[in-house]
Parts: C-alpha cells; sequence; structure tokens
C-alpha cells in the first residue's frame, strides 16, 4: 500500500508538473502586441495598421452582405477555414507556417512620398507603398513561407518576374521585377518584421526605422491623440494621415478624378494647397459586427478653423420629417446638408480660404469655391447662398450623369435670376402637377418651383424627383432606408446625413472572393439581385466637434471593402 501510494504521488506530481510546464510554454510563446509605428518612418503619409487578420476575417465572414451574397456569387462561407487551427497557431505557435502567419501577425501598410516624372504633357506618378508584417515568429522559420508567398503573388501581376537577391547595409533584399525592369517587388525580414515594398528606398527606410536608424512615426502627438478619440485599441482597422501627408492625399483624390493632364496637375496642386491648409491630418477607425462594418473618421481642422465657422455651420435640431420626400425609391445615393445659415457658412468658408491661404491661393481660392458648385447648375453662388434655406439636399438618381439640388426657398425671386442662368434665355415652362418646371432649350438642364422648395439638375433626374413626391413613392418607403435610419440618433446637430444604394459595392467586393471560373451572374443573377435588395442603405453622418470633423457611417463592408475593390488586381476569367 505505501507503495502504491508513493506511485500515485509520483504520478499526480508529473501531471501537475506536464500541466504547469504546459502552461508556462504557452504563456512564454504568446504574442504580445507591439507598436507598429514603431516601425513607420516618421515622414511617412499615410498607414493603415491591424492588429488581428482572423478577427476582420470573422467580422466579414458574419456581416448580412458576406451571408447573403458569399454562396450566390461564390465566395466560401469562412475566409480562414479550420479556426481551431489558427487558435492554437495564436496561442501555441504550433502549426504550419502560413496558419502561424495567419494567427500571430499584425500588419501595416506604409504609403511614402511617390515619384513623380512627367513626359511631355503626362505625368506619371509612382507611389511608394511597403507592408510591414510583425510576424512574432523567427524569421528562420517565417522567411521561406513569406517569399513563397510574395513570388506567388509577383507572378499573378507581372506574369514572369526576375528574382534577384543582395545585401545592402547589412539587410538582404529579394527582388521580383517585372520583364518591363520598371516595376519590382521587394521582401527583406528584420528580426521577426517582415517588410514588402514595391520600391527597394522605401523598403530601407523601414527597415533603418527598425533597427533605430531613423526616426519613427510613433512620436507624432497628433497620432496618439487621434487613436484615443476614435477609441483605435477596440477596432479592428486604424488608419492615420500626418500633416505631411494630407496635400498629397489631396492631390490623389483630385487626380483620380481630374486625369494626368498638365493642366490639370496645376490645378490639382491649387486644390491640394487651398485644402491642405485647412487640415492637419485625418484618422479612421473600422470595426466589424454581424449588421457590417462601422467606420470612423475624424478630419483634425487647423487651429482656429472650427471657431471660424461653428456659428454657420452647427445646426440647430430640427424637425426632419419631410426630408428625402423627393427622393425616388431606386436613388443611386442622397444627402442632406444641414446648416444653421447657409449664407452665413458660405461668408465664413470665404474668409477661411482667403485667410489660411498664401496669396496664390488665397486669389484663386474664392473662384474655387465657386465652380465646385456649377455641377449643380449654381453659377452665382454669392446669389445663390443668400436665396436658399439652412437645408439642401443632393439626390444622385442613377450611377452616372450630376446630382439633382434640392433647397429650401428663402428668396424665389433670387432663385428665379439664378435658375435663369443656368437655364438661358426663354427657357420652356410648363406644370408638372403643382410645380412649375422651366427646361433648357440648349441642353437638358430643368429647375423647378414647388411649394416652398426649389430643384435643380438633369431634366429626367428632376422629373423622377417630383414624381416621388406627389406619388409619395419616395425613399421613405423603403425597408432598406427605414433600416439603414433607424439608429440615427435625430437630436445630433448632423451638417450631413448621407445614404448611399450598395447593390453594385457590395457584390464587387464578395466577388473578388469567387472561386467560380466565370462570372457568377451568369447562373445566379436572380438570387444575387434578390438577396442585396435586402440589405439596407450605407448611411452616413458629419458632425462638427471640437477641433474638427468627424464622420461615421454603418454598410456592408465600410471603407475597407472600397480600397479592396478599387485596388485589388482584377481577377482573371
Amino acid at each position: 500500500m505505501p507503495r502504491l501510494l508513493r506511485h500515485r504521488r509520483i504520478k499526480l506530481f508529473l501531471l501537475i508538473f506536464l500541466l504547469v510546464a504546459a502552461v508556462g510554454w504557452i504563456y512564454w510563446n504568446r504574442t504580445q502586441k507591439v507598436d507598429m509605428t514603431a516601425s513607420v518612418p516618421a515622414d511617412a503619409l499615410a498607414f493603415i495598421e491591424t492588429n488581428d487578420l482572423p478577427a476582420i476575417a470573422a467580422g466579414i465572414e458574419e456581416s448580412e452582405g458576406w451571408r447573403k451574397l458569399a454562396a450566390p456569387l461564390g465566395a466560401p462561407p469562412n475566409l480562414l477555414p479550420h479556426r481551431w487551427l489558427i487558435k492554437l497557431a495564436r496561442w501555441t505557435g504550433i502549426g504550419s507556417a502560413d496558419a502561424v502567419l495567419a494567427a500571430r501577425s499584425q500588419v501595416a501598410l506604409v504609403i511614402s512620398q511617390p515619384q513623380t516624372t512627367q513626359t511631355g504633357t503626362e505625368l506619371t506618378i509612382k507611389p511608394l507603398a511597403a507592408l510591414l508584417i510583425e510576424t512574432h515568429t523567427a524569421p528562420r522559420r517565417m522567411r521561406p513561407a513569406l517569399e513563397k508567398h510574395v513570388e506567388e503573388f509577383a507572378n499573378r501581376i507581372y506574369g514572369q518576374p526576375t528574382l534577384t537577391r543582395k545585401q545592402v547595409d547589412g539587410v538582404e533584399l529579394a527582388a521580383w521585377s517585372a520583364p518591363d525592369g520598371q516595376r519590382q517587388l521587394v521582401l527583406t525580414v528584420v528580426d521577426t518584421l517582415a517588410i514588402v515594398g514595391n520600391d527597394e528606398s522605401i523598403v530601407l527606410n523601414c527597415a533603418d526605422v527598425r533597427r533605430g536608424r531613423r526616426a519613427a512615426m510613433n512620436s507624432d502627438p497628433r497620432l496618439a491623440e487621434a487613436r484615443q478619440r476614435l477609441g483605435a485599441t477596440d477596432s479592428n482597422l486604424f488608419g492615420f494621415i500626418p500633416k505631411a501627408g494630407v496635400k498629397p492625399a489631396i492631390q490623389a483624390w483630385a487626380l483620380s478624378r481630374a486625369g494626368n493632364s498638365a493642366d490639370a496637375a496645376v490645378a490639382i496642386q491649387l486644390i491640394s494647397n487651398t485644402f491642405g491648409n485647412l487640415i492637419d491630418s485625418f484618422a479612421w477607425t473600422s470595426s466589424f459586427s454581424n449588421s457590417g462594418s462601422e467606420d470612423r473618421c475624424f478630419v483634425a481642422l487647423a487651429s482656429g478653423v472650427p471657431d471660424q465657422i461653428r456659428n454657420s455651420i452647427s445646426p440647430e435640431v430640427r424637425n426632419t420629417e419631410d426630408a428625402f420626400q423627393f427622393v425616388p425609391v431606386d436613388a443611386v445615393s442622397f444627402t442632406s446638408y444641414r446648416f444653421r445659415s447657409a449664407d452665413g457658412l458660405w461668408r465664413d468658408l470665404n474668409a477661411v480660404f482667403s485667410s489660411r491661404s498664401d496669396v496664390v491661393a488665397a486669389i484663386a481660392g474664392r473662384p474655387l469655391l465657386r465652380s465646385s458648385l456649377e455641377p449643380y447648375g449654381i453659377l452665382d453662388a454669392d446669389a445663390f447662398f443668400s436665396a436658399v434655406g439652412p437645408r439642401l439636399e443632393l439626390i444622385r438618381v442613377g450611377y452616372e450623369g450630376p446630382a439633382v439640388l434640392v433647397t429650401e426657398i428663402f428668396d424665389k425671386a433670387a432663385l428665379r435670376k439664378v435658375a435663369q442662368l443656368r437655364l438661358g434665355a426663354n427657357p420652356k415652362i410648363e406644370s408638372v402637377g403643382e410645380a412649375e418646371l422651366m427646361t433648357s432649350t440648349k441642353d437638358n438642364w430643368s429647375a423647378a418651383f414647388l411649394g416652398s422648395y426649389f430643384l435643380m439638375g438633369p431634366a429626367d433626374s428632376l422629373r423622377q424627383c417630383l414624381s416621388a413626391r406627389s406619388q409619395s413613392k419616395s425613399i421613405t418607403t423603403s425597408e432598406g432606408f427605414r433600416r439603414a435610419q433607424k439608429p440615427i440618433d435625430q437630436t445630433l446637430p448632423m451638417i450631413s446625413v448621407s445614404f448611399t444604394s450598395e447593390k453594385q459595392s457590395a457584390i464587387s467586393f464578395v466577388e473578388l472572393f469567387s472561386k467560380q471560373e466565370r462570372s457568377a451572374f451568369s447562373t445566379s443573377s436572380e438570387a444575387i439581385q434578390q438577396n442585396v435588395q435586402t440589405l439596407p442603405l450605407a448611411v452616413s453622418v458629419t458632425i462638427l466637434k471640437d477641433g474638427g470633423l468627424e464622420w461615421s457611417s454603418r454598410s456592408s463592408f465600410g471603407i475597407l471593402g472600397s480600397l479592396f475593390t478599387t485596388f485589388a488586381p482584377a481577377r482573371p476569367r
């Protein structure tokens, strides 16, 4: 009996020892999150980071948009199969290299100063970008897997790339170059950090930051303020554009819409200088839930700017039951702007632009503001804003063509003159129900007066807006609109409220992950259209807060989905 008890004690001791050792080993191998901005160059123009890739995948999978569209579009129900293997790899480091990468990695995308070249009248801009992957795993284990994935991606986008290896200042580089010699992907691993970039210079810059040879972005006080304001620690994604990146970001946005001619380049430079002086930084967070993506952006304005516009831009809380009555039920997007005083805001904006710009921008700023209204038919902005009430709506009926402008009437005679400037002499005048409709004889542009409202825009779209109101078939009767509007706190001083159909954007995002050889519309068109019709509209709200503007939105896949559909390489069919 004593011997038996002794054996039992030994077994119990060994069991306890093994359990303690296992717990200690798991604790020792656990991943401790690091600050990714400690590896981002201080002079970077922008970065986006995520600390948990599986959480993003799970959020997308659980969203309503994915649940309804994945099957008919041929996308897998789970972006990361064998989730339990991912959890095991996260806690223990046990698993394939790919599983460990997916489970443990923190990822940041860094944008640096682009390379610009001009040939004749054509301007070419090459953005410099690097993907930072904190693997939390020894490089000897991760590097082969990383090289495999980079090579597969290079083969996909370059065709037959050429691989070269070299060492620069103690950094081992592997580069896959396209046959034209103009494009490349470069990889290096520094400690547990993998760096993949589209140019050797940005890869070496990030490597120097990691090795403590260059300053990092984590010292920017605006960054810490933005993280705290937006609750970045509780979000799936965080993005930041410092002051140095504001003007290039505005230039990139304007260039994507204006083209790359020499004349456009001059105008874009003026736009970026004018608006860039008013903005200190951008910050963005994104979180996923079963309803979709919740995004928050904060635009930090230059000191004093919020106070200059607060009295005119911050609206009084008003009854909005009559809002959106002109919006057709199948409209693509529509936005309601609410100000305390439209005329006062116009004067304040002109004063802000003039006082915070250099001589050239100050002179050009006022015409620039005026020209921003010309697509809506407003050729005399001063007269327009002095004649309208505090609420304006923009209604985009189709994906192509200008929007319809709707506003409350303050001075009908003045608005009639504004309309005549755009319509020209002797417009065609007719009655459409209770509305007075005026249409240009030169082009398909109309203006209308109905009760206390003034409308202007393309004739066909404007007629649809009048019909939506007269027949009580506006967007307010749509279930998708009501679902999107329900979470909005109507007592907030919202500057703008915007709704957008996600029929195209949601399908485009999910289709990126389709495994079908040909478009799913050839076999599942009816199911796709039926399911996408049941999704709520995307909604966003803008509010003026201390220090800047806060923009919040709810949508199927958010800004992340937009980035994917914009920049993801096209899939061969």
